[in-house]
């Protein structure tokens, strides 16, 4: 039950983040393993814990902003890049939101930024493998109502394939 709760909340979140994608726009699924959280809260969850992702890049000129979405658990987290025509390579800036299964609350959209490296840097619609050596998102938010913002970083790796159902 747990992961069909989460399973749906991931797509909503991913199809309410789309505004109007383009019906082309490819996904990519996999699994990361975070690698370092410096959190206060614990928002990246520990070390060496693995969390299915999905990566929807920004590939064409009528897609939205490439967007990463993390299944924690108890929390799916939706990183939207800042930059409405880049991938998530190098540094930038993101947009981070989640939703919080136990409480079956939303948290508001949060400003903050990412370094990612991964190979390819620059995801065309035939890539096959996409392999994130090194990921690290820092963002605040309100983890739990009381109004205070915590900061979240976390570090991660990761590697994908395309999603054969090409979205959640």
């Amino acid at each position: 039950m747990k992961r069909i709760i989460v399973t749906v909340c991931a797509a909503s979140l991913l199809a309410v983040a789309a505004n109007g994608a383009s019906a082309a726009q490819k996904t990519w699924v996999g699994m990361m393993t975070v690698t370092k959280d410096t959190s206060a809260s614990g928002c990246g969850d520990e070390p060496g814990n693995k969390h299915k992702f999905y990566y929807r890049p920004h590939i064409d000129a009528n897609d939205p902003p490439s967007a990463l979405v993390v299944d924690f658990g108890d929390t799916t987290a939706y990183l939207e890049n800042r930059d409405p025509a880049a991938q998530f390579a190098g540094n930038g800036q993101l947009t981070a939101a989640a939703i919080l299964h136990r409480q079956v609350q939303y948290l508001p959209k949060a400003k903050g930024s990412y370094a990612i490296t991964k190979e390819p840097m620059v995801v065309d619609a035939n890539t096959q493998t996409i392999r994130i050596t090194s990921g690290k998102v820092t963002f605040k938010v309100d983890l739990d109502g009381d109004t205070v913002a915590e900061s979240c970083v976390f570090q991660f790796r990761g590697i994908m394939t395309p999603d054969p159902g090409n979205g959640m």
